[in-house]
């Protein structure tokens, strides 16, 4: 399948790509390698048509293309601007729910959302599709809302070996912000006396996380930002990942760790569960005594049944169709099928 659709693909990061034979690799700055995806995603998506990739901080346009798509609801305004100044749709993906009190920056990209510049919207979680047909229903307001789910970086996570014959730590992955609630995994870790969790991330609570674990005698090291390689690595040694958040639209780590065959001791949170209750490499937990349970019980676990657990939820993940290749399959058969009408 190969279309004369032409499309403009925004991205949020400065990036180059260098090739070596049929390898590619995605050059950003570490502190912006979480967004990295969406470059991932425009390269997939040009096995079916041709897609133009443009950084929405320095826009170089190409002369000719049909769409105007942004992967995420960040980017809407500079896209509408493109797409109204060239007459051309834009396709946006929501990866956040229509917020109930919008700041001024919501304000406008809800306005330019409602817009007949916008036929039709893609959202990353069953979730954020509601809330959006909500809105619109709301608003009086015919639009689409068809559910793409986000996927696994499988192009880079397919390089790393799963199923170790060792299993080392427990890993969070997570932005460091209250309602990720790190602080609760470093007081459990540091209750149960251990010093194995690895925490790969950053943000604005870093400092008095860092504090708390020096507090409770160490049990956690920090890594900060690493590259998809490396945390993919990471993943695929650990004993377990573990997530405290509990507010969340989809959660990435969650199919990163099942697609790296690495069970998950999760909260019960309402988004994270409609997802994944029916995965059979995620543990649910609601309270912190359950918490305590899972990271024993896995902890005293044989390697050899932590890897066919994972690997049960490996194979729930690609038959759901949440890795990257399958998502930019699904986008660009919409994509196209729009196209032709």
């Amino acid at each position: 399948m190969y279309s004369e659709l032409s499309i403009l693909y925004l991205v949020d990061v400065p990036f180059s790509i260098r090739k070596h034979g049929d390898d590619v690799d995605i050059i950003v700055d570490v502190n912006l390698i979480n967004w990295s995806w969406e470059i991932w995603e425009a390269i997939g998506l040009s096995k079916y048509f041709s897609t133009h990739i443009v950084y929405g901080g320095n826009l170089v346009l190409p002369n000719n293309f049909d769409i105007v798509y942004t992967p995420h609801d960040g980017l809407v305004q500079i896209g509408f601007e493109i797409a109204k100044n060239f007459q051309k749709p834009l396709i946006v993906q929501c990866i956040s729910a229509p917020p109930p009190n919008p700041d001024v920056h919501w304000q406008i990209t809800l306005q330019i959302i409602e817009s007949n510049f916008i036929p039709f919207i893609t959202c990353v979680s069953p979730f954020v599709c509601r809330e959006w047909q909500k809105y619109f229903k709301q608003k009086g307001i015919e639009k689409n809302v068809i559910y793409v789910p986000h996927g696994v970086n499988n192009i880079v996570a397919d390089k790393v070996n799963i199923c170790p014959s060792e299993r080392k730590c427990f890993v969070a992955i997570a932005k460091l912000m209250k309602h990720k609630r790190i602080d609760l995994l470093i007081k459990t870790f540091g209750k149960l006396l251990r010093d194995d969790l690895v925490i790969i991330g950053d943000g604005p609570e870093e400092i008095e996380l860092e504090k708390l674990n020096i507090l409770m005698l160490y049990p956690a090291k920090f890594l900060g930002v690493v590259d998809d390689f490396t945390k993919f690595k990471i993943l695929a040694n650990a004993k377990a990942h573990v997530h405290a958040s509990i507010s969340e639209q989809f959660s990435i780590p969650h199919i990163e760790a099942s697609y790296m065959a690495t069970p998950t001791l999760s909260y019960k949170q309402h988004v994270v569960y409609e997802i994944h209750q029916d995965n059979p490499s995620i543990f649910f937990w609601e309270n912190e005594e359950e918490l305590e349970k899972l990271i024993e019980k896995f902890d005293n676990m044989e390697t050899k049944e932590i890897n066919e657990i994972g690997l049960k939820g490996r194979e729930w993940i690609i038959k759901k169709g949440l890795t990257l290749t399958q998502r930019s399959e699904k986008l660009a058969q919409i994509l196209i099928e729009w196209f032709k009408k």
